[in-house]
């Protein structure tokens, strides 16, 4: 499990809540932050924030700091999907087009043309999948009391 805290920003139902937690950069632990260049950059830029439903039918209020977890099966799953998938297609569609010995700007062509529907099926297999399966679940209010939303068993 890969666990992130965030604040309830509202409840959308019974079962699930709108959370927002703050995108991490890699830069501001080391000692070096001031005078390494993406450390700067880092700080110049504006600080994002990500909201994403999740799954928990426990009491939280809005505004509450909450523990998140998510499977690292459905992280890698969708990684896959978003990524591999793609760029797979992508690669296989270049190799099998280079044995026909075409026009390299035809074979790179062609191969863009299926890498995006490779991302437009991605899309609608997205759609299809039941989305509370991969969906993130509350495993921890900060306020110490620990439960598991998605179970709604109190541990």
């Amino acid at each position: 499990m890969m666990y992130e805290k965030a604040i309830v920003a509202e409840r959308y139902n019974p079962q699930l809540i709108w959370i927002q937690s703050q995108v991490k950069t890699t830069c501001g632990a080391c000692q070096h932050n001031k005078n390494c260049g993406t450390g700067v950059l880092a700080s110049i830029m504006a600080k994002k924030t990500n909201r994403v439903l999740v799954e928990c039918a426990e009491h939280v209020e809005v505004g509450q700091e909450v523990t998140v977890a998510i499977p690292e099966q459905n992280l890698l799953a969708a990684s896959w999907l978003l990524y591999g998938l793609p760029l797979m297609s992508f690669m296989l569609t270049l190799l099998v087009a280079q044995l026909f010995n075409w026009h390299e700007l035809l074979v790179l062509l062609l191969s863009l043309v299926v890498m995006t529907l490779a991302f437009r099926s991605v899309k609608g297999l997205q759609k299809r999948i039941k989305s509370t399966q991969v969906l993130p679940h509350v495993v921890q209010s900060v306020g110490g009391i620990q439960y598991h939303c998605d179970a709604n068993k109190t541990l």
